[in-house]
C-alpha cells in the first residue's frame, strides 16, 4: 500500500505556504484563501471578510477530509495556522484514516522577515496583523515530524 500524507503547512502571510506547496509532489492541496474569491469580470479576485472565516476554514477541512477518504496519496492543507488548535484536528482525522500527518513550519526569524513577508503576501494583510501574528505564532511540539523552513534562508 502507497504512503499517504497530510502535509499540514503553516506560517505568516507571505512566508511561502503556498509556494511551499507549489515546489512539492502534491497531488491535492487546500486553504481557506481559496473559498475568499469572487468573480468579477471573468477574473477571480480576493475577498478577506471576517465573517466568512469560519465557514472557509471548515471548507477546507472538508475538502481535505473528503480527499483523504478518497485515498488520494498526498494531501495539504496551507493556512496560518498560528495556535496550535487551528490544525491539531488534522493531525487526529488525518490518523484515523490512515495518513501520515507532517507539520511545515515556514519560519520567520526577524523583524525584517516580518516586513519581507508583508511586501510579499498576496493579500495585503497589513503589517500590524502579520507582526500579531508572528508575535503569536505556536511553534509545534509533538510526535509528528516538523519540516522547518527558515524565511529568510530561502532564495526570495
Amino acid at each position: 500500500m502507497a504512503e499517504r500524507t497530510l502535509y499540514i503547512v503553516r506560517g505568516i502571510p507571505g512566508s511561502g505556504k503556498t509556494t511551499w506547496v507549489k515546489k512539492h509532489n502534491v497531488n491535492a492541496a487546500f486553504s481557506s484563501d481559496d473559498f475568499m474569491v469572487d468573480v468579477i469580470d471573468d477574473r477571480e479576485v480576493y475577498f478577506f471578510r471576517p465573517e466568512k472565516l469560519a465557514m472557509t476554514h471548515n471548507t477546507c477541512l472538508n475538502r481535505a477530509v473528503m480527499a483523504m477518504h478518497q485515498g488520494i496519496p498526498i494531501v495539504a492543507v496551507h493556512n496560518t495556522f498560528i495556535k496550535l488548535w487551528e490544525f491539531i484536528h488534522y493531525i487526529s482525522i488525518a490518523e484515523a484514516l490512515g495518513y501520515t500527518p507532517i507539520i511545515v513550519e515556514m519560519r520567520v526569524m526577524t523583524v525584517k522577515g516580518v516586513y519581507m513577508c508583508v511586501e510579499k503576501n498576496e493579500h495585503n494583510v497589513p503589517f500590524g496583523k502579520v507582526a500579531d501574528m508572528y508575535m503569536n505564532f505556536q511553534k509545534y511540539i509533538g510526535p509528528h515530524q516538523v519540516i522547518t523552513e527558515i524565511f529568510e534562508r530561502r532564495p526570495l
